[in-house]
């Protein structure tokens, strides 16, 4: 089907047949047609570029498959969107395929090519490793001269609360403000839920009230919990 739309394309003498419009069949085209697209590039002696890559990396269901082009695209120099690579790390981090996981990242690494979101996964990918673990990952960001975000501080106030880690909640708490990072309410739903664990009610509703002083609407989460007091 897709070689048959090319063929159309090409003869209307209406579109030009570059590799932008390539990417555009490649985007749209049945899954399992890509490789037709590719050899008709190849056909037409039409390179592929960093989008075509981003493409093929995006649709591809299998992750070690998708995980495969991304690292030889990088050691051909080729520069995919962070945004694209950042997704691909979510995705092996959901499987907790943490072999590919190291392996993706340490390209990236290589490449110098670390964004915020990829660091902000691989932390997520190693939620049932070792606390150990999961803080030299997020002493990566002021490595690469980054800044945690919101989202950051999510996934590390997730796994404290799982792992009952009330002292680094606080501190990583303590951390967040002092970044200015925008406080949202799942951060005081973890540090709420947490405190009222281990029966420390006034402490929890210093959270509670801080929340509403900073006009946070608290969470339904955050209410259940103190219902059942």
């Amino acid at each position: 089907m897709a070689e048959q739309y090319i063929k159309l394309y090409k003869g209307s003498g209406i579109f030009i047949m570059n590799v932008d419009t390539y990417n555009v069949f490649i985007r749209f085209c049945k899954n399992g047609e890509e490789r037709t697209i590719l050899n008709q590039m190849k056909e037409n002696k039409i390179e592929a570029n960093a989008e075509t890559y981003e493409i093929l990396i995006e649709k591809e269901e299998s992750c070690e498959v998708a995980s495969q082009i991304f690292c030889t695209v990088s050691f051909q120099n080729i520069k995919v969107n962070s945004k694209v690579y950042s997704n691909l790390i979510m995705r092996l981090s959901k499987l907790q395929n943490l072999d590919l996981l190291k392996k993706v990242f340490d390209v990236i690494q290589k490449y110098d090519r670390v964004s915020l979101e990829a660091i902000n996964a691989l932390i997520y990918g190693h939620s049932d490793q070792t606390i150990v673990d999961v803080i030299l990952i997020y002493d990566n960001i002021s490595r690469y001269n980054l800044i945690p975000n919101a989202r950051t501080f999510e996934i590390l106030l997730k796994i404290f609360y799982k792992r009952k880690e009330l002292r680094l909640s606080i501190s990583y708490f303590g951390k967040l403000i002092q970044y200015g990072v925008h406080r949202n309410s799942k951060h005081y739903q973890y540090m709420i839920s947490l405190l009222l664990y281990y029966s420390k009610l006034e402490e929890a509703m210093h959270y509670f009230n801080d929340m509403k002083a900073i006009g946070i609407i608290p969470n339904v989460h955050i209410y259940n919990k103190l219902i059942k007091l």
